[in-house]
């Protein structure tokens, strides 16, 4: 979904703008996780039918579940690198649905689709300041940030990510998203530097997109 201010899509694409002023509404909370953590695998059930195993080098932080805005439901696992209490690079794994009770549909046509374990996703990078992550109060950002905190994370200052977001039915009511976070300092780089050079942006992105992909694999069951 819209995992921090600066990186979010429009609104009109992911959600009505009238659902915004639900999102601190108090509403039924999932009962439990519908999937299955075991070490560095996911396994889903349903909505996909699939394992996800993510690198080695990452360990669990955990999950989060909660409604998104008052128009989805939302699991959220999160996966780190860290040096001390430092994150260097974070996967965030995201199982999202909309409600029953609305027909709203997902939209990345502006994304480019890159195929992987024979999936399209849609895809696409992006940096900004670690500070605009949190985004609205109870958005997918803000429990980002908040499990990262109640294990002892912090990330540095300044960030880049790959969003990919697999579309799981047609309509596209479902997705599972994954975003991928790396801190630009273990690069030698800054968003200000990146601002000033949209060449050296070009070049980071394209490696950034091959570690991303090359964060996790999936596997349909």
């Amino acid at each position: 979904m819209t995992e921090s201010t600066g990186a979010r899509r429009a609104l009109p694409r992911r959600y009505p703008a009238a659902a915004v002023v639900l999102a601190t509404a108090s509403l039924a909370m999932p009962a439990q996780a519908q999937r299955s953590v075991d070490g560095n695998r996911i396994v889903s059930s349903e909505l996909p039918a699939a394992t996800i195993d993510v690198d080695a080098d990452m360990v669990y932080v955990g999950v989060s579940e909660f409604p998104l805005y008052g128009v989805a439901d939302v699991e959220l696992h999160l996966f780190v690198e860290h040096e001390g209490r430092r994150v260097k690079r974070l996967l965030w794994v995201q199982f999202e649905g909309y409600r029953d009770d609305n027909d709203y549909t997902y939209d990345y046509s502006n994304d480019p689709v890159v195929r992987r374990d024979g999936i399209a996703f849609h895809t696409g990078e992006r940096y900004y300041p670690s500070s605009d992550l949190p985004g609205r109060a109870n958005s997918d950002g803000d429990h980002v940030v908040r499990l990262l905190r109640e294990h002892g994370y912090e990330l540095g200052r300044d960030v880049a990510r790959v969003r990919m977001v697999w579309l799981l039915n047609e309509p596209a009511r479902d997705e599972l998203m994954l975003i991928y976070i790396e801190d630009l300092a273990d690069h030698g780089t800054s968003v200000a530097e990146l601002d000033a050079d949209a060449a050296a942006w070009a070049r980071f992105a394209e490696g950034l997109r091959e570690r991303a992909f090359g964060s996790f694999t999936v596997e349909r069951r």
